[in-house]
């Protein structure tokens, strides 16, 4: 007796196996027997359109405001950096938003006009400048469903630092697991400390570490924020890692033509490094510009 299979176009045909103990052992027997494949080839003509599957991530990242010489920024300064951000944001359609130096309630403006929902870590939990709230980082994700999230204290720039003082500012770090059309990605998000190179660098790879022991292989991550570090200082680590930003991001109101903000990408799919977003209007924002790239999957 035959049983026959039809899948796809495939015909199989499986032909019966002795039992056990009739005539060759068993072993033998599966040894000697193999199944007969028929390949059955499409009709000749034109080949099927390939279907893409590839989708776009466009990654945005701000350091919002934090004025020259330290500085506060000025509440109409801060305005305006917001909204460059949701300007820029919505019209390329980001996925991910990474936001540094951002006050709490400037976090949940821009949840509402970005119709999303976001992840804040707190740095400084009273910030005069913020009206006496929290301050720090945030990730926005119009693109992404969170499933997960880690924020954590920066080891190397807060040793001797009692971060559970309200007035203290200690430098923070976040990545959020995300659901996307692309599949698992990862999205973090951190502000460096500045003062010693030495220390930063360190604090480079500390970032890196982190992320990479907490995001899963096969989740593609992205990692975003303000280094305190030009290209040439960077830790040797992010060699492996794509930059999507091309150029300055420095050079506002203190003048200064340098890049010390990135969107590091793996190297997976391809990518598009945009300049980033550094005009006259600009200067009247943040000291930071804001900046994007696009990651292809």
């Amino acid at each position: 007796m035959k049983r026959v299979l039809l899948t796809l176009g495939l015909i199989v045909a499986f032909a019966a196996v002795p039992a056990p103990g009739a005539g060759a052992a068993p072993a033998a027997a599966a040894a000697a027997v193999t199944p007969p494949v028929i390949t059955v080839r499409a009709p000749a003509g034109a080949a099927p359109k390939a279907i893409p599957l590839a989708v776009t991530a466009k990654i945005h990242h701000y350091n919002i405001c934090n004025a020259a010489d330290g500085d506060p920024c000025t509440r109409a300064q801060a305005d305006t950096a917001e909204s460059i951000l949701v300007w820029n944001a919505v019209a390329d359609g980001a996925w991910f938003v990474s936001v540094n130096e951002i006050c709490q309630d400037a976090f949940a403006r821009l949840t509402t006009a970005l119709k999303s929902d976001g992840t804040m870590v707190i740095s400084k939990r009273q910030e005069a400048d913020c009206g006496g709230k929290g301050y720090g980082n945030a990730i926005i994700h119009p693109g992404g469903v969170k499933v997960d999230g880690k924020a954590w204290y920066f080891p190397t720039q807060e040793v001797g630092k009692d971060c559970s003082q309200a007035t203290t500012e200690c430098r923070t770090g976040l990545c959020l697991k995300l659901t996307t059309y692309a599949g698992p990605m990862a999205q973090c998000t951190a502000h460096l400390g500045a003062g010693s190179t030495e220390r930063t660098v360190t604090e480079s790879a500390e970032y890196l570490w982190i992320a990479r022991s907490y995001v899963e292989p096969g989740r593609r991550m992205s990692l975003a924020g303000d280094f305190n570090l030009t290209p040439g200082q960077l830790h040797p680590a992010y060699d492996e890692l794509a930059d999507l930003v091309l150029g300055f991001t420095h050079d506002t109101r203190d003048g200064l033509n340098r890049q010390i903000d990135y969107i590091f990408v793996e190297r997976v799919g391809s990518w598009t490094a945009r300049p980033a977003f550094c005009t006259d209007l600009a200067k009247q924002a943040s000291d930071h510009c804001a900046t994007s790239g696009e990651w292809h999957l």
